[in-house]
């Protein structure tokens, strides 16, 4: 399993919900008929913020009740695409004390165009990733561990930031299927794709847009890296304001690009 950067919001500087990436290093479990899919969604490992969120604490009755599943925790589409429910009623959030592992099983929302395409990218293998949203209950500092990186940090208005925090007690949230794909140039390539007749919804192709690799850069009539650049900075001065001229070291060379 590889874990990502936790991500938080705050509230008085402080955490509020907490969420943890992760996907399984063996295949997902996909049903097409039932339109469902099973993730890994935790596991008892020191993530890469140095936290530690100990799954025999995370309570899960609330979410039972309103056991909702969000894409990358509601950033760009905030209602639900499916719940953590089975059909026959069975709540599809489970730990393994033995494995020290959370898993879930979603149902997708039926009647959901971008549920619908969250779980065609699941069936594709592009998205694997699984996160939960949590509230902290109990937290207790976790000490440096230079080896693997985990380091306090002091500010220079005097603020502190451990190492690392050790999630005691916690409330399980949402669930999110988040947006870190195995493959990013299949997920580049699916940002373009349709689903069902339809392109890929704006909301979800921003999900994906993080993750996909970072364009290269084209030379085109001649024109080196440098030089390209050079020319780029001057039209651009040249658009913010036409009345002034850009200085001279920022005009491009002189002849233009080579024939």
């Amino acid at each position: 399993m590889r874990f990502y950067t936790a991500k938080f919001r705050e509230a008085d500087g402080e955490p509020e919900v907490l969420a943890l990436d992760t996907f399984a290093s063996r295949p997902l479990q996909v049903d097409v008929k039932r339109m469902s899919a099973r993730g890994l969604l935790s596991a008892l490992v020191r993530d890469r913020q140095g936290d530690v969120v100990r799954l025999d604490g995370m309570q899960l009755h609330n979410h039972e009740l309103n056991p909702v599943v969000l894409i990358d925790h509601g950033k760009h589409h905030a209602l639900p695409i499916g719940k953590c429910r089975s059909p026959e009623g069975l709540y599809t959030v489970q730990y393994d004390p033995l494995a020290q592992e959370l898993w879930q099983d979603t149902f997708f929302s039926q009647s959901s165009a971008m549920a619908e395409q969250v779980f065609r990218l699941i069936e594709e293998d592009i998205l694997r990733g699984n996160s939960p949203g949590f509230r902290p209950i109990e937290t207790r500092d976790l000490p440096d561990d230079p080896e693997e990186g985990y380091r306090a940090e002091h500010g220079p208005q005097g603020q502190y930031r451990p190492a690392g925090k050790d999630v005691l007690r916690s409330e399980l949230c949402e669930v999110s299927w988040c947006g870190c794909p195995v493959n990013p140039e299949a997920a580049r390539a699916a940002v373009h794709k349709s689903y069902g007749g339809k392109p890929i919804i704006p909301a979800l192709a921003e999900s994906l847009r993080p993750w996909l690799p970072a364009p290269r850069t084209i030379v085109v009539g001649g024109w080196d890296e440098a030089a390209a650049r050079k020319a780029w900075s001057y039209a651009e001065a040249l658009e913010g304001n036409s009345d002034a001229q850009a200085p001279e070291e920022m005009a491009p060379d002189a002849g233009g690009p080579a024939e």
